[in-house]
């Protein structure tokens, strides 16, 4: 496990190193047969490795082995997973090196392994992304959630190129405009890192209490879990809180802070439909996601922490955005805080201590008292109030999905079912939102379809 855990955190430096060379300059050599090897500065220095003041890392570049035209270059958690191979690898092609030192039994041992494929960067990351991804279908949970986790990575190191602003340097940066980003951004920062920490000290229990199996499956139903809300969530909690930021530019403050109740509505339409699907469909989830040795399970402990998903993600889309508009962003530190005294209180009572489920359910309600903190700070502090019934509407909807979408369970094969629910629970969402004019969505529409007309009508009178 030392070494898996060595191997991501590695592949995180080799990824922002890979970024950061390419900005720099080209290696001054010719090619071939340079092209076939990954260039030294592609690696990561050592200064920049994990535990390098304990165990002083030589440089990578010097030890690599050049893997190009040889065996498929797998991943580490492949090996340990026992990953099955797959055929047509498209690694067998890719630019290739790995850097492996070993040492003792018992201490830390280090794989750092940097592939490129050659051609256009766009298909360079599809390529790696597939690559990581096809580790879910293996039969175990391991490689689910290393893929998951990887997969993440490559995304940030493919669209870094795209989100980096030309010309632009640290030396050219406002020191005074960076100080007050690290003061906005700590508590961030912070609240982050004690959620984690939960989940950390939550699996440490279950494996003491209840051994490794156990915590194997509450670790692959947060882990999944937890990272289909967050994806599903993070579009249109960026999209949202950019608009509102645009408009507090535009028109004003007070504009601004009327979008983000309006974002407010939107995203818990969002979120609240997902959770009652989630939960209903539970079953159906777990045989299309989960490896086979942890059905069952998977789906009773979704069922119990589908509330925390729902909190930690309304907290982080919902509350955000209130607090980062008035520029105070410590009372997310705060809720965070209270959320890990409640986790804390809650695994040592008896009912949250018997079993997994209780402690599936401890981290959910802990979830749950960091939203309810940030919020209640968070709207204290600010004018900003979403329509409340509005946010009744899409509760009652979220209820009605869930009660309506619960038989498909019985449909085979699963996904199946799960398109169904799909399409069933978009249309009854839809229906709502449109009936009772949820977020202002049936007016907007109604407007853009008058101006769309407009414009046509006065297209055709100028053809004429």
């Amino acid at each position: 496990m030392r070494l898996v855990l060595a191997t991501m955190l590695i592949a995180s430096c080799v990824a922002v190193g890979c970024v950061s060379s390419a900005a720099a300059h080209a290696d001054q050599e010719t090619c071939p047969p340079v092209c076939d090897r990954i260039p030294d500065t592609a690696w990561v220095l050592p200064n920049a490795i994990p535990l390098n003041s304990t165990y002083r890392w030589p440089s990578l570049a010097g030890v690599a082995m050049p893997m190009t035209g040889t065996a498929t270059p797998r991943f580490r958690f492949e090996e340990v997973c026992a990953t099955p191979v797959f055929p047509q690898d498209t690694r067998n092609s890719a630019v290739a090196g790995r850097a492996s030192l070993t040492n003792p039994q018992g201490q830390w041992q280090l794989q750092a392994q940097v592939l490129h494929w050659r051609g256009d960067t766009a298909r360079g990351g599809q390529s790696a992304s597939s690559v990581l991804g096809v580790a879910a279908a293996a039969p175990s949970a391991g490689p689910v959630v290393a893929a998951l986790t990887a997969t993440t990575l490559i995304s940030v190191v493919a669209l870094g190129p795209a989100t980096r602003t030309p010309g632009t340097r640290l030396s050219l940066a406002n020191w005074r405009t960076i100080e007050q980003f690290v003061v906005y951004s700590k508590p961030i920062v912070a609240s982050t890192v004690i959620y984690l920490a939960i989940n950390l000290f939550d699996r440490h229990l279950a494996l003491e209490r209840f051994g490794a199996a156990a915590t194997g499956q509450l670790a692959l139903a947060t882990d999944l879990g937890l990272r289909l809300f967050l994806a599903i969530n993070v579009l249109p909690e960026t999209l949202l809180f950019q608009y509102a930021l645009k408009r507090e530019r535009d028109e004003g403050r007070p504009t601004a802070e009327r979008q983000i109740a309006a974002n407010i509505v939107l995203i818990f339409a969002v979120l609240a439909p997902l959770t009652a699907t989630y939960m209903a469909m539970a079953p159906t989830i777990e045989a299309v996601m989960a490896p086979a040795a942890f059905r069952g399970e998977y789906a009773r402990l979704s069922f119990s922490l589908a509330p925390g998903f729902l909190a930690f993600c309304a907290l982080t889309s919902m509350c955000n955005p209130v607090l980062q508009l008035t520029k105070k962003t410590w009372p997310l530190t705060l809720a965070a805080v209270a959320a890990l005294l409640a986790n804390l209180i809650l695994v040592e009572l008896p009912f949250f201590s018997e079993d997994i489920d209780g402690l599936a359910q401890a981290f959910a309600i802990s979830l749950g008292v960091g939203f309810v903190a940030a919020a209640a700070t968070a709207f204290r502090q600010s004018p900003i109030r979403p329509a409340a019934r509005d946010m009744i509407v899409v509760a009652a909807t979220a209820g009605v999905m869930g009660l309506v979408l619960r038989p498909l369970n019985a449909i085979h094969p699963p996904l199946l079912a799960a398109v169904l629910s799909l399409i069933l629970g978009g249309a009854i969402l839809a229906s709502s939102v449109l009936v009772f004019n949820v977020g202002g969505l049936r007016a907007m529409a109604a407007e853009r379809l008058r101006s769309a007309g407009l414009r046509q009508a006065f297209a055709g009178r100028g053809e004429g």
